[in-house]
């Protein structure tokens, strides 16, 4: 159903945006971390800890996207798929394409 398909895509844009909070935190954890007492192997821990878990999120809603809704509601979306891919971003259109 149409709800369905913006709810996914709705999901994805979310864990795209927690993708980029997650790369900011750990930015903030290098360059403030050592006043708090946090060092290096602390700061790529909690990172990793976060990250992992919604990279594979990420894979499977990014299966389920491209064979459920194919198509994204807003243009903008079609470029926050594979956003450290490539030089910019692997565009949603060429994934489909080498999916199908």
């Amino acid at each position: 159903t149409p709800e369905q398909k913006m709810y996914m895509w709705n999901i994805y844009t979310l864990i795209f945006v927690g993708k980029i909070l997650t790369i900011v935190l750990y930015w903030a954890l290098l360059r403030y971390g050592p006043a708090w007492g946090v060092g290096f192997g602390m700061a790529t821990t909690i990172f990793g800890v976060i990250m992992v878990p919604l990279t594979i999120q990420n894979v499977y809603i990014l299966h389920d996207v491209a064979h459920g809704a194919t198509f994204p509601p807003y243009d903008w979306q079609a470029y926050i798929t594979h956003p450290f891919s490539d030089f910019i971003s692997l565009p949603w259109m060429d994934v489909i394409m080498e999916h199908n």
